[in-house]
């Protein structure tokens, strides 16, 4: 049970179903008596968000989330990085070679000019925009592209450079334009040239090459039409949005027929082409057979130009890329969302792409908020993809080292609070708002009160019972496998323990306490614990029963040996132990029950954010101020598994109604067993298996023996043991009749 406690109102039980979301990492620590397992459980599924923004051949300009500063420039060379004041040109400039392009308009006499800032070295170079031009957004390190006006002001004739040397500009003519030309913009530049949109009067786009050295304005192939067009080194690339095909052509001669390249229909990329490498095109898909691929981002794969089949880069990538003028291209991705880094693919030498960490990105972890552990299946809150707030789910090893074991799963997006495990797999906790049903994969409900009572307090909960308080000044057991049927009603608030269906009261007698079993209402003798109080507090887990009256006034009853045992103060109950914590020290404090000691628990140097006891369990979960979660065993001796609250059927029809059973045990067990034996003693049948929700197992016997064959009806006999794998051997735990029908009652050899 969590130790947070206090009102809670509008309790729900929520299912412990999920989608798959990634196995958590984990580690051990190396010291200490017990083989503590230390979890990241805040890493969030998504990466951190990262854009690259701009390349050069020296470093790179990118946001990223998790970065101290807003925008930071990375040397390829040192690694050395240095926060970017300001990286945002003119809207609708491509920045690129790791320069940054800002125009200033004219004003009155003052000409407008294009400064050049150098990312890397924050020098900038002021380029004018002379009188009669227009800046086409295309630049290099120290110049720009103009168009030229037409006498009747409303077309360009030539396209223009405009250098700075020395302090002075110097303009060069490069291109005519095609008569009528109405706009001239730059979709997509390098150091080398730029991809140009031109228009004439209709508006109809055509794509055009600019190649600054040659000075030469090359139309592309007539199939680009106005789709946008993307820059390779070597290649330009289109495609059509949702086409399986992009189209590419040869940068050294634009206007040839294209090569079309097959990709997966729906693959998923920015401006239709994510990048070119070389002779590949890279695009990111995720196929059909692996949905939960796209948590971390849609895979990064790579297709040859002349043929071949594709390839897979990286597992995850984002939708940002962009080229370095040595034909390379940038792109944030990894195996996972907490291996999250920006990646170089470049061309090897047979021209197949090739990846290399640039820059390892830091994971964005979320703090965990509210968690509860119960027989080794650990519930916490924390952000969703989405970013809402999510209960996850993380089974835990219950023998040896807790080690995560399986996936982590989202259980439910519902706003609940202060959970509480229930042992059987799933946990109980305040829904504030709407208490619809929701959808797969959450499935939330409540016990029904008598109108108009609304719950405002849960003193206690175990397997399928919770008691709550009411507005209407009584106290209710709900039952959550009979929601519209309440297990019992008391007539006042009181303390309240539970312990499978056990619940324990204060008693008339002060410093007594007593007992109902839930499932008959029957009330056992009250148990002096000696307190010579009325506690207000309680907690009951096996033969442990933890009592406080008041803060300096505790114990635990020892239920086996008749006695009392003087235990710490707002202390959490486990079994054989209490666990406290320190506030001065910020550390937690374990009382061994059974030898009266009280020690230091968790690991030395560490801060204690907070902690939960799995009393089914064994282990302690506790957080620390990195918001990683310690899992840590007592090492304290446990009681044997019991059986704390069951349902069997009495009656089982062969081939129709077959015999089913459910067993809240005190703990996990690896494995259990149930013979059937007929009236003279006969083995008839044996089922075993390991399956189990938290400590609950539910065996099922079609009345067939362990060939398949049809039983003889009549009366048997069945017998449960099961071993807790932990070297204590097998336990028998619970026995019972079964009338099997169906078949003939003669017995059979």
């Amino acid at each position: 049970m969590n130790r947070r406690t206090g009102i809670r109102s509008a309790v729900v039980l929520v299912a412990a179903l999920g989608t798959a979301a990634g196995l958590v990492p984990a580690h051990a620590a190396e010291k200490g008596p017990a083989a503590e397992v230390v979890i990241p459980l805040g890493a969030r599924e998504l990466p951190p968000e990262v854009r690259v923004s701009n390349v050069s051949a020296v470093g790179f300009e990118s946001y990223a989330e998790s970065s101290t500063g807003n925008h930071r420039w990375t040397d390829f060379a040192t690694g050395a990085q240095h926060d970017v004041a300001d990286v945002v040109g003119t809207e609708g400039t491509d920045q690129h070679s790791g320069i940054v392009a800002k125009e200033t308009a004219a004003e009155g006499s003052t000409p407008g000019r294009v400064d050049l800032t150098d990312l890397a070295s924050g020098r900038t170079v002021a380029v004018p925009v002379p009188a009669g031009t227009v800046w086409t957004r295309t630049n290099t390190a120290d110049s720009i592209v103009v168009a030229v006006r037409a006498e009747d002001r409303k077309t360009y004739t030539a396209l223009r450079q405009i250098r700075v040397t020395d302090g002075k500009a110097v303009a060069r003519d490069l291109a005519a334009l095609p008569k009528g030309t109405e706009y001239a913009m730059t979709s997509r530049q390098d150091g080398r040239g730029a991809v140009i949109a031109l228009s004439g009067a209709g508006g109809k786009v055509a794509w055009h090459l600019l190649d600054y050295a040659a000075g030469s304005l090359v139309p592309l192939h007539a199939d680009s039409g106005q789709l946008p067009v993307v820059l390779g080194r070597d290649h330009l690339a289109w495609r059509a949005a949702g086409e399986a095909t992009v189209h590419t052509v040869p940068r050294k001669r634009p206007g040839t027929a294209p090569v079309n390249v097959a990709v997966p229909a729906g693959t998923s990329a920015t401006d239709g082409v994510t990048g070119l490498v070389g002779d590949w095109v890279l695009f990111r898909h995720t196929p059909e057979t692996t949905p939960t691929k796209g948590v971390a981002g849609p895979a990064l794969y790579g297709v040859p130009i002349k043929g071949g089949a594709a390839r897979e880069l990286l597992p995850h990538a984002s939708d940002t890329l962009r080229t370095a003028p040595d034909g390379s291209v940038l792109a944030a991705g990894g195996p996972r969302s907490t291996a999250w880094a920006v990646q170089r693919i470049r061309a090897d030498r047979h021209g197949v792409p090739r990846l290399s960490v640039v820059r390892a990105l830091a994971h964005v972890y979320q703090p965990v908020d509210e968690f509860t552990l119960g027989a080794g299946r650990l519930h916490y809150t924390t952000r969703t993809p989405d970013n809402e707030t999510g209960m996850y789910e993380q089974d835990l090893a219950t023998t040896g080292r807790p080690v995560p074991t399986g996936e982590r799963r989202l259980v439910t997006t519902l706003p609940g609070r202060l959970p509480v495990s229930l042992g059987n797999g799933q946990f109980v906790w305040n829904l504030w708002g709407d208490h619809q049903q929701p959808d797969s994969p959450n499935s939330a409900w409540q016990p029904r009160l008598p109108e108009p009572a609304k719950a405002i307090g849960m003193p206690a909960a175990s397997g399928r019972y919770v008691v709550l308080d009411a507005d209407d000044g009584k106290q209710y057991v709900g039952d959550f496998l009979r929601p519209d049927d309440l297990a019992l009603t008391l007539p006042t608030h009181t303390a309240a323990a539970l312990w499978g269906s056990t619940l324990w009261k204060p008693a008339a007698d002060i410093g007594s306490v007593e007992s109902y079993d839930v499932k008959t209402g029957k009330k056992a003798p009250a148990v002096n614990t000696g307190s010579g109080c009325v506690p207000t507090k309680l907690q009951a887990v096996g033969r442990w029963l933890y009592w406080e009256c008041s803060y300096d006034k505790t114990g635990v009853f020892d239920l086996t040996e008749r006695k009392n045992i003087a235990a710490p103060p707002l202390g959490t109950l486990g079994d054989g132990f209490v666990v406290t914590k320190d506030y001065m020290e910020g550390r937690l404090l374990l009382t061994d029950l059974r030898k009266g000691t009280t020690v230091p628990f968790s690991t030395p140097g560490v801060w204690i954010d907070d902690f939960t006891v799995d009393v089914y369990g064994g282990h302690v979960a506790y957080t620390d101020t990195d918001q990683l979660m310690h899992i840590k065993p007592t090492g304290i001796a446990r009681q044997a598994v019991s059986v704390i609250e069951s349902g069997t059927d009495a009656t089982a029809v062969t081939g129709s109604d077959p015999w089913n059973a459910r067993f809240f045990l005190s703990r996990p067990v690896a494995r259990w067993t149930v013979i059937f034996t007929d009236g003279k003693g006969r083995t008839v049948a044996t089922r075993s298996g390991t399956a189990r929700e938290g400590t609950q197992i539910a065996p099922v016997w079609d009345g067939k023996d362990n060939r398949g064959n049809a039983v003889a009806g009549g009366r048997h006999t069945w017998k449960l043991t099961a071993a807790a794998g932990d070297g204590t051997g097998v336990r028998a735990l619970a026995s019972g009749t079964v009338d099997l029908g169906g078949a003939e009652g003669t017995a059979r050899d």
